[in-house]
């Protein structure tokens, strides 16, 4: 399956992702806060690498097991939904569904920015578990609205049907799952402003606040003047622009303060500061921070991850419990002549196994555990039995999160790793002994999922340039913006161009595939030339003149 695929190649990248861990230790390694940075940016670099293989890998493996299952002309034998029916405004119905989609993704982008705004000013160790529950509250809303969207739009097949809910959900909850560590990410820069009457009091303001952090004064100590060069070197101080607007309209409504007439200092502010050895023996000293900007996203990114795992195993447990608790209600009324069971906890304590000494479970039937499963948690959308389109959502969730932000905390991709294998345990147990029996649907591969990767592949490229250009504090930070594009452009071009080649390598179908489909068609070419004769009354033991007949028959001289 899709998911073993994944855990298998999931395994090498978090070895990896480990060793990269144990470097940023610093009781174990004496390694600069700089190179621990271009270690990150290195990582990110494999983790590219490693994402467009496991697709092509995966697309090689999907077309094999393809070929061999003759699942080639599925399409022609696709399940109809039962009682569809044609829409007469499938246009009407398709626009509706994308302005209800804009507007629900317009509304969580304002209500993240408000969020963020009002706990920055109040409850700022609050922002990244606000993201947080935001996060998973538009999530399950958009999981009921994206049902009815897709059932006004009648689709006549479940394969249709499940190609629309892959599309609809997995755009928009991509977005909401991204949007929030963009936002910290590469908007917050803009957003934090620190606002006095001249420059030097807006970062003497800067420096009153680094007072309290320890890790901060043993590396600036009471030189003022290195602060403030390390200060104007990462902080701007340019007025003007769409970020300067939109603060000074929620100034307006008294959400954040004015600052008219005042010079504000903007960007992410210092939490923990090295010096770079190499500069000062250079007798030029360079300071390298890690900013308030950066330990947020790291936060918000283990709240969402950490978060999206727990709910994942609970929800996989919860029907697996709600089963065996419905079995053991129904035979105790059946033994006690119809009366009510007793609490859960004693549920708990004496049929955990479901054996009794009495041998009532041995009573129940296979076939009456079976329509049990299938009354209480059928195997299809918002239940909770699962469906086709939630199973590898969830997957597809936590790859993208570990694809576009693993760089900021690689130590993530193994914590993944351990998650997708209690996933992948409870998946099992859910389908064997919940959905039991789902209906034998046949299946050309992962369908859409596919196209899906191969996007979050592209935004990662896209992410982990601006982060190492943006976040990290490597050697890149003395380079001209001009020649970080050039880095963002070279780093997307290069990437791309290995993608390319990869799908070249990786795309042709292994020689033994081939052999099969060619003997295949062989045989099913002698058997269609076969019946046509026999069909035609034709045979190789019959007389010339009725081979002559017959050839005179089709037009033959």
């Amino acid at each position: 399956s899709f998911q073993l695929f994944y855990i298998k190649n999931l395994a090498y990248l978090s070895f990896v992702a480990l060793i990269a861990y144990m470097l940023h230790v610093r009781w174990m390694f004496d390694i600069s806060l700089l190179d621990r940075n271009m270690m990150k940016a290195g990582f990110g670099m494999m983790m590219m690498v490693w994402s467009m293989w496991f697709l092509f890998y995966f697309e090689k493996s999907q077309s094999v097991e393809q070929a061999r299952w003759g699942m080639g002309t599925l399409q022609n034998t696709e399940v109809q939904i039962p009682k569809a029916k044609r829409s007469q405004h499938g246009l009407r119905s398709h626009i509706l569904g994308s302005v209800i989609t804009g507007v629900f993704v317009l509304v969580f982008m304002v209500s993240s920015f408000l969020v963020n705004f009002y706990l920055s000013s109040n409850f700022r160790e609050a922002v990244s578990l606000a993201q947080t529950a935001l996060i998973f509250v538009f999530s399950f809303m958009w999981g009921k609205i994206a049902k009815i969207i897709v059932r006004s739009e009648r689709h006549r097949t479940q394969a249709r049907f499940n190609r629309s809910m892959t599309l609809k959900l997995s755009m928009v909850k991509l977005w909401l799952y991204l949007f929030p560590l963009i936002k910290i990410a590469f908007l917050q820069p803009l957003l934090n402003r620190e606002c006095a009457d001249t420059e030097h009091e807006a970062v003497e303001r800067i420096w009153v606040n680094t007072e309290k952090l320890d890790d901060v004064l043993t590396v600036f100590g009471n030189d003022r003047e290195l602060f403030h060069r390390w200060a104007m070197s990462f902080l701007s101080i340019r007025h003007g622009g769409i970020a300067d607007l939109c603060l000074e309209s929620l100034a307006g409504l008294g959400i954040v303060p004015s600052s008219t007439n005042q010079t504000c200092m903007k960007g992410c502010f210092p939490t923990f500061c090295e010096k770079d050895v190499r500069n000062d023996q250079a007798h030029n000293t360079h300071v390298v921070c890690i900013t308030s900007c950066f330990l947020t996203l790291q936060k918000t990114l283990d709240y969402i991850f950490v978060s999206h795992t727990i709910f994942m195993l609970v929800f996989l447990t919860i029907p697996i419990v709600t089963i065996r608790i419905s079995v053991w209600k129904e035979i105790y009324k059946r033994d006690h002549e119809g009366v009510d069971p007793p609490s859960i906890l004693t549920w708990f304590t004496q049929c955990l196994s479901c054996r009794e000494k009495s041998g009532s479970y041995e009573k129940y039937s296979l076939l009456q555990y079976q329509e049990k499963c299938h009354q209480e948690a059928p195997y299809e959308y918002e239940s909770w039995g699962g469906s086709y389109v939630e199973d590898f959502l969830e997957v597809i969730l936590c790859f993208a999160v570990l694809a576009c932000f693993g760089i900021v905390c690689p130590w993530l991709t193994f914590f993944g790793l351990c998650a997708a294998c209690g996933e992948y345990r409870l998946l099992a147990w859910r389908m064997t002994w919940v959905t039991a029996r789902p209906f034998p649907q046949g299946s050309q591969g992962i369908g859409d999922w596919l196209q899906v990767i191969e996007f979050i592949i592209y935004v990662a490229i896209v992410m982990n340039s601006l982060l190492i250009v943006c976040s990290l504090q490597t050697h890149l930070d003395d380079w001209r913006p001009r020649m970080k594009a050039l880095f963002v452009c070279g780093w997307f071009m290069c990437l791309s161009m290995v993608k390319m080649l990869m799908k070249i390598v990786l795309a042709r179908p292994p020689s033994f595939a081939l052999r099969a489909a060619d003997k295949n068609n062989e045989f099913t070419t002698k058997i269609y030339q076969k019946l046509a004769r026999q069909k035609m009354g034709y045979t190789e033991t019959g007389t010339s003149e009725e081979k002559h007949r017959i050839l005179i028959g089709i037009g033959d001289d």
